[in-house]
């Protein structure tokens, strides 16, 4: 969470946030929906997203094909090629291995980055 520098109260909502993404309900494909509208003017924040997401997806050192699958329907969602995007994985993946120590634990490591 300190690499996203955020307070308190966005430590909180970024928390409950994710809460929700988890729930069998949720409808990524409305809410990538509104990410897209809100972000047309300023695509570099999709990129960050994307960063983000592919971070999130390979904490725990790899990505299942799973995990693959939905980096890329949310790619589509968005609009981007899936050759852009996996053009750019490697290069995140190479970086998170310099920078970061491997998580053992996924979902924990998301909540401790979480707060």
């Amino acid at each position: 969470m300190s690499q996203l520098g955020l307070n308190e109260m966005l430590k909180r909502q970024a928390i409950r946030l994710f809460t929700i993404g988890k729930q069998s309900d949720f409808d990524l494909d409305a809410s990538l929906a509104e990410l897209n509208d809100a972000c047309a003017m300023q695509p570099a924040l999709l990129q960050l997203f994307l960063e983000i997401q592919y971070q999130m997806a390979s904490a725990d050192g790899s990505i299942s094909p799973a995990k693959k699958a939905t980096l890329q329907h949310i790619c589509e969602q968005l609009g981007i090629t899936g050759f852009r995007f996996y053009q750019q994985g490697p290069r995140y993946e190479q970086r998170r291995d310099y920078d970061q120590p491997k998580p053992q634990n996924t979902l924990q490591n998301a909540y401790d980055m979480l707060g």
